[in-house]
Protein backbone atom coordinates (compact mmCIF):
# COMPACT_ATOMS: atom_id res chain seq x y z
CA UNK A 1 0.00 0.00 0.00
CA UNK A 2 1.64 3.45 -0.84
CA UNK A 3 -0.63 5.20 1.08
CA UNK A 4 -3.35 5.13 3.28
CA UNK A 5 -5.95 7.76 2.06
CA UNK A 6 -8.35 7.36 4.92
CA UNK A 7 -5.70 8.57 7.16
CA UNK A 8 -4.09 11.08 5.08
CA UNK A 9 -7.33 12.93 4.35
CA UNK A 10 -7.82 12.89 8.01
CA UNK A 11 -4.45 14.37 8.58
CA UNK A 12 -4.49 17.09 6.26
CA UNK A 13 -8.26 18.28 7.26
CA UNK A 14 -6.78 20.00 9.81
CA UNK A 15 -5.31 22.91 7.51
CA UNK A 16 -9.25 23.13 5.97
CA UNK A 17 -10.45 26.10 5.56
CA UNK A 18 -14.01 26.92 6.84
CA UNK A 19 -13.85 24.16 9.29
CA UNK A 20 -15.38 25.83 12.19
CA UNK A 21 -11.88 27.30 13.66
CA UNK A 22 -9.05 29.13 12.83
CA UNK A 23 -6.86 27.25 10.39
CA UNK A 24 -3.46 26.87 12.09
CA UNK A 25 -0.31 28.81 10.05
CA UNK A 26 2.82 27.98 12.06
CA UNK A 27 3.75 24.35 10.74
CA UNK A 28 7.05 22.84 10.16
CA UNK A 29 8.10 19.87 8.26
CA UNK A 30 10.46 16.95 9.62
CA UNK A 31 12.41 15.03 7.15
CA UNK A 32 14.26 12.30 8.00
CA UNK A 33 16.15 9.42 6.01
CA UNK A 34 12.70 7.99 4.31
CA UNK A 35 12.18 10.94 2.62
CA UNK A 36 15.68 9.83 0.29
CA UNK A 37 15.01 6.02 0.59
CA UNK A 38 11.49 6.97 -1.24
CA UNK A 39 13.02 9.22 -3.70
CA UNK A 40 10.90 12.05 -2.38
CA UNK A 41 12.98 14.84 -2.26
CA UNK A 42 11.66 16.76 -5.16
CA UNK A 43 8.04 16.17 -3.86
CA UNK A 44 9.20 17.54 -0.15
CA UNK A 45 10.51 21.14 -1.99
CA UNK A 46 7.51 20.59 -4.31
CA UNK A 47 5.09 21.04 -1.08
CA UNK A 48 7.01 23.16 1.28
CA UNK A 49 7.71 25.57 -1.53
CA UNK A 50 3.75 25.66 -2.46
CA UNK A 51 2.81 26.82 0.98
CA UNK A 52 6.11 28.28 2.15
CA UNK A 53 6.59 25.90 5.02
CA UNK A 54 9.58 25.58 6.62
CA UNK A 55 12.00 22.61 6.36
CA UNK A 56 14.20 20.87 8.86
CA UNK A 57 16.03 17.35 8.59
CA UNK A 58 17.12 15.19 11.02
CA UNK A 59 21.02 14.31 11.24
CA UNK A 60 20.00 11.08 8.91
CA UNK A 61 17.55 13.17 5.91
CA UNK A 62 20.87 15.51 5.77
CA UNK A 63 21.21 15.59 2.04
CA UNK A 64 17.41 15.47 1.46
CA UNK A 65 17.23 19.46 1.31
CA UNK A 66 19.94 22.21 0.09
CA UNK A 67 20.80 24.50 3.32
CA UNK A 68 21.00 27.22 1.16
CA UNK A 69 17.48 27.06 0.17
CA UNK A 70 15.14 29.90 1.72
CA UNK A 71 13.37 27.39 3.47
CA UNK A 72 15.90 25.26 5.02
CA UNK A 73 16.65 25.59 8.65
CA UNK A 74 19.21 22.92 8.90
CA UNK A 75 18.98 19.89 11.01
CA UNK A 76 17.12 19.27 14.57
CA UNK A 77 18.22 16.87 16.98
CA UNK A 78 21.79 15.56 17.30
CA UNK A 79 24.50 18.45 15.42
CA UNK A 80 21.44 20.02 15.35
CA UNK A 81 21.45 23.96 13.93
CA UNK A 82 19.89 26.75 15.78
CA UNK A 83 17.44 27.60 13.05
CA UNK A 84 16.14 24.47 13.45
CA UNK A 85 16.06 23.79 17.42
CA UNK A 86 14.64 27.44 17.56
CA UNK A 87 11.86 26.64 15.53
CA UNK A 88 10.80 23.23 16.18
CA UNK A 89 10.51 23.93 19.55
CA UNK A 90 9.10 27.23 19.41
CA UNK A 91 5.75 27.13 21.66
CA UNK A 92 3.70 28.22 19.05
CA UNK A 93 3.97 26.06 16.37
CA UNK A 94 0.32 24.78 16.06
CA UNK A 95 1.43 21.51 13.51
CA UNK A 96 4.92 19.40 13.28
CA UNK A 97 4.65 17.11 10.13
CA UNK A 98 7.06 14.21 10.18
CA UNK A 99 7.67 12.79 7.18
CA UNK A 100 9.84 9.46 7.29
CA UNK A 101 11.66 9.45 10.72
CA UNK A 102 11.43 6.93 13.74
CA UNK A 103 12.02 9.92 15.64
CA UNK A 104 14.86 8.65 17.77
CA UNK A 105 16.44 9.92 20.22
CA UNK A 106 19.17 11.68 18.33
CA UNK A 107 16.15 13.31 16.21
CA UNK A 108 14.32 14.19 19.36
CA UNK A 109 17.43 16.25 21.16
CA UNK A 110 16.72 13.52 23.78
CA UNK A 111 13.00 12.67 23.53
CA UNK A 112 12.69 16.17 24.28
CA UNK A 113 8.90 17.11 24.52
CA UNK A 114 9.22 20.61 23.72
CA UNK A 115 9.24 19.37 19.99
CA UNK A 116 5.70 18.24 20.27
CA UNK A 117 3.79 21.20 18.59
CA UNK A 118 0.69 22.78 20.27
CA UNK A 119 -2.39 21.05 17.80
CA UNK A 120 -1.13 18.23 15.42
CA UNK A 121 1.88 16.03 14.94
CA UNK A 122 1.30 14.50 12.06
CA UNK A 123 3.89 11.39 11.73
CA UNK A 124 4.45 9.74 8.31
CA UNK A 125 5.65 6.53 8.11
CA UNK A 126 5.52 3.60 5.18
CA UNK A 127 6.73 1.06 8.20
CA UNK A 128 3.52 1.56 10.97
CA UNK A 129 5.80 0.18 13.69
CA UNK A 130 7.64 3.01 13.81
CA UNK A 131 4.97 5.75 14.37
CA UNK A 132 4.21 6.38 17.38
CA UNK A 133 7.02 4.26 19.40
CA UNK A 134 8.49 7.98 20.70
CA UNK A 135 5.16 10.15 20.54
CA UNK A 136 1.56 9.29 20.25
CA UNK A 137 0.62 10.98 16.72
CA UNK A 138 -2.62 12.65 16.93
CA UNK A 139 -2.32 12.07 13.00
CA UNK A 140 -0.53 8.94 12.19
CA UNK A 141 -0.50 8.26 8.35
CA UNK A 142 0.77 4.58 7.03
CA UNK A 143 2.05 5.79 3.34
CA UNK A 144 5.15 6.04 1.32
CA UNK A 145 7.01 9.37 1.70
CA UNK A 146 6.84 10.31 -1.16
CA UNK A 147 3.00 9.44 -2.13
CA UNK A 148 2.19 11.96 0.32
CA UNK A 149 4.26 14.70 0.03
CA UNK A 150 3.19 14.54 -3.75
CA UNK A 151 -0.39 14.68 -2.41
CA UNK A 152 0.31 17.55 0.26
CA UNK A 153 2.09 19.66 -2.96
CA UNK A 154 -1.10 19.30 -4.97
CA UNK A 155 -4.33 19.72 -2.91
CA UNK A 156 -6.83 21.68 -3.97
CA UNK A 157 -10.18 22.89 -2.40
CA UNK A 158 -9.91 24.18 1.35
CA UNK A 159 -7.43 22.28 2.60
CA UNK A 160 -5.47 24.52 -0.10
CA UNK A 161 -7.10 27.33 1.12
CA UNK A 162 -6.28 26.84 4.91
CA UNK A 163 -2.73 26.49 3.98
CA UNK A 164 -2.84 29.63 2.05
CA UNK A 165 -4.49 31.63 4.43
CA UNK A 166 -1.33 31.30 6.72
CA UNK A 167 0.94 31.45 4.34
CA UNK A 168 2.29 34.93 5.54
CA UNK A 169 2.68 34.14 9.06
CA UNK A 170 4.91 31.32 8.02
CA UNK A 171 7.04 33.80 6.21
CA UNK A 172 7.51 36.08 9.46
CA UNK A 173 8.27 32.99 11.39
CA UNK A 174 10.29 31.99 9.60
CA UNK A 175 12.27 35.45 9.02
CA UNK A 176 12.19 35.59 13.08
CA UNK A 177 13.84 32.38 13.49
CA UNK A 178 16.45 33.45 11.11
CA UNK A 179 16.83 36.53 12.50
CA UNK A 180 17.76 35.03 16.28
CA UNK A 181 21.49 34.46 15.44
CA UNK A 182 23.35 32.47 12.70
CA UNK A 183 22.25 28.94 11.41
CA UNK A 184 25.38 27.32 13.56
CA UNK A 185 25.96 27.48 17.06
CA UNK A 186 29.35 29.09 18.18
CA UNK A 187 30.00 30.44 14.25
CA UNK A 188 32.79 32.35 15.42
CA UNK A 189 34.86 28.98 15.76
CA UNK A 190 34.77 28.91 12.39
CA UNK A 191 37.63 31.41 12.03
CA UNK A 192 39.31 30.66 15.65
CA UNK A 193 43.01 31.00 15.40
CA UNK A 194 43.45 27.92 18.52
CA UNK A 195 45.68 25.51 18.21
CA UNK A 196 45.54 22.40 17.43
CA UNK A 197 42.96 23.76 14.89
CA UNK A 198 39.55 24.09 16.01
CA UNK A 199 37.13 21.31 14.22
CA UNK A 200 34.75 24.23 13.66
CA UNK A 201 37.41 25.87 11.44
CA UNK A 202 38.43 23.01 10.04
CA UNK A 203 34.96 21.88 8.62
CA UNK A 204 34.53 24.99 7.56
CA UNK A 205 37.68 25.46 5.49
CA UNK A 206 37.28 21.79 4.23
CA UNK A 207 33.80 22.47 2.57
CA UNK A 208 34.81 25.71 1.24
CA UNK A 209 37.98 23.89 -0.24
CA UNK A 210 35.58 21.09 -1.94
CA UNK A 211 33.46 21.67 -4.80
CA UNK A 212 29.71 22.37 -4.29
CA UNK A 213 28.56 18.82 -5.68
CA UNK A 214 31.16 17.00 -3.30
CA UNK A 215 29.56 14.55 -1.43
CA UNK A 216 30.26 13.71 2.39
CA UNK A 217 30.54 10.12 3.69
CA UNK A 218 30.49 10.75 7.72
CA UNK A 219 31.55 7.75 10.05
CA UNK A 220 30.40 6.83 13.62
CA UNK A 221 32.09 9.55 16.30
CA UNK A 222 31.91 12.75 17.92
CA UNK A 223 33.21 14.34 14.59
CA UNK A 224 29.68 13.70 13.29
CA UNK A 225 28.12 16.77 15.25
CA UNK A 226 30.54 19.18 13.50
CA UNK A 227 30.01 17.73 9.68
CA UNK A 228 26.47 18.22 10.85
CA UNK A 229 26.95 21.85 11.83
CA UNK A 230 29.65 23.26 9.88
CA UNK A 231 29.39 21.14 6.65
CA UNK A 232 26.89 22.83 4.15
CA UNK A 233 24.69 19.93 2.25
CA UNK A 234 23.51 21.26 -1.61
CA UNK A 235 21.00 18.39 -1.75
CA UNK A 236 20.54 15.46 -4.19
CA UNK A 237 21.86 13.08 -1.89
CA UNK A 238 25.52 15.52 -1.16
CA UNK A 239 25.72 13.96 2.43
CA UNK A 240 25.34 10.83 3.95
CA UNK A 241 25.92 10.53 7.79
CA UNK A 242 25.57 6.98 10.35
CA UNK A 243 23.05 7.92 12.72
CA UNK A 244 22.97 5.39 15.34
CA UNK A 245 25.19 4.51 18.06
CA UNK A 246 28.39 2.74 17.57
CA UNK A 247 27.74 1.63 13.97
CA UNK A 248 31.84 2.66 13.47
CA UNK A 249 33.38 1.41 10.10
CA UNK A 250 30.85 1.89 7.48
CA UNK A 251 32.20 5.13 5.77
CA UNK A 252 35.03 3.41 3.30
CA UNK A 253 32.30 1.33 2.21
CA UNK A 254 30.34 4.17 1.44
CA UNK A 255 33.22 6.18 0.48
CA UNK A 256 34.00 3.60 -2.57
CA UNK A 257 31.22 2.59 -3.55
CA UNK A 258 29.13 4.83 -5.06
CA UNK A 259 32.16 5.57 -7.21
CA UNK A 260 31.25 2.04 -9.25
CA UNK A 261 27.83 3.91 -9.54
CA UNK A 262 28.39 7.35 -10.25
CA UNK A 263 31.90 7.49 -11.17
CA UNK A 264 31.58 11.34 -12.52
CA UNK A 265 30.48 12.44 -8.73
CA UNK A 266 33.27 13.62 -6.49
CA UNK A 267 33.31 11.96 -3.20
CA UNK A 268 34.78 13.05 -0.10
CA UNK A 269 35.31 11.30 3.72
CA UNK A 270 36.35 12.56 7.18
CA UNK A 271 39.52 10.44 8.18
CA UNK A 272 40.19 10.41 4.54
CA UNK A 273 42.09 12.38 1.16
CA UNK A 274 39.20 14.25 -0.39
CA UNK A 275 38.35 13.27 -3.89
CA UNK A 276 37.56 16.79 -5.36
Amino acid sequence: MAIDQGATNAALSVFSAGSGGPTPAKVVLLAGPGVRHAGAEAALLAAAERFDIPIATTLGGKGTVPEDHPLALGVFGYGGSRWASEAILDPDVAVLIVVGSALSQRDTLNWDPGMLSTAELIHVEADPSLIGRTWPSSSPVTASPKAFLEQLAAVDGTVADGLDNGRATRRAFLADVRGRGPRAYEADDTASDAEPMHPARFVTQARAACPRDTVLSVDSGAHRAWCSQYWPSYGGGDYVSLANLAPMGVRSLWASAPRWRAPNVRWSSPRATAAC
